[in-house]
């Protein structure tokens, strides 16, 4: 998981390291989290809005990344997915 961590830093500000089954990711400021949603489900991954999960709307620019039931090589290819759906939210896939 920590190479993939490393991975999801050029994605995100802050990658928390609480432990546990979900990776909880900041976005960084331009990238729409449910914009993100969208794209990544048309690429067959999917994670859970921050806004889902907060009563307080205070997470509205974090997402929430579940790994405890896939392996290292499908982690490493969501991880692809998910920066190649990001790049195309913020800068049409250029």
């Amino acid at each position: 998981m920590r190479s993939n961590g490393l991975q999801l830093v050029a994605l995100a500000r802050t990658v928390p390291k609480n432990g546990g089954l979900n990776l909880w990711i900041r976005l960084p400021d331009p990238l729409d989290g449910s914009r993100l949603l969208e794209e990544s489900l048309r690429q067959s991954v999917s994670f859970v809005p921050g806004a889902i999960c907060d009563p307080l709307g205070e997470m509205k620019s974090y997402i929430r990344l579940s790994f405890s039931y896939m392996n290292e090589k499908q982690i490493k290819e969501g991880v692809r997915l998910l920066r190649e759906a990001a790049k195309e939210v913020t800068d049409g896939g250029k």
